[in-house]
């Protein structure tokens, strides 16, 4: 069966796994739209009604989640798939660990040279 081509549509195909909690994404429609978010759990909430093509979902937890998109009082007409999956706090601890050296070393840099002049 082919999508009415006036039918909201989401304009990505799918977006890549979110390792940050937060995604942006947009759509085409013609008037106004309903977008839900469901989570792999069944619990579904509606994320955003009415005019727009473009939106920004932050406060994501771990977890695979689907959006929906219709036409405002219509049916489903298109859904994208989203998979949020966080870095572990071992990889933020280490990045971490690695930006207080490199800070350490340029404050070394920055006071050293400052006692030669």
């Amino acid at each position: 069966m082919a999508q009415d081509p006036s039918a909201p549509a989401f304009t990505e195909d799918n977006v890549p796994v979110i390792d940050a909690g937060h995604v942006g994404f947009g759509w085409t429609a013609d008037g106004p739209v309903t977008i839900r978010l469901t989570r792999d759990n069944g619990e579904t909430r509606a994320v955003f009604g009415g005019q727009g093509e473009k939106l920004f979902l932050s406060g994501l937890a771990d977890g695979d989640y689907m959006l929906s998109i219709a036409p405002e009082g219509g049916a489903v007409s298109d859904t994208l798939a989203l998979e949020v999956r966080h870095q572990s706090l071992a990889r933020a601890l280490w990045l971490t660990l690695v930006g207080a050296v490199v800070f350490a070393l340029v404050l070394a840099v920055i006071v050293r040279g400052a006692r030669h002049d």
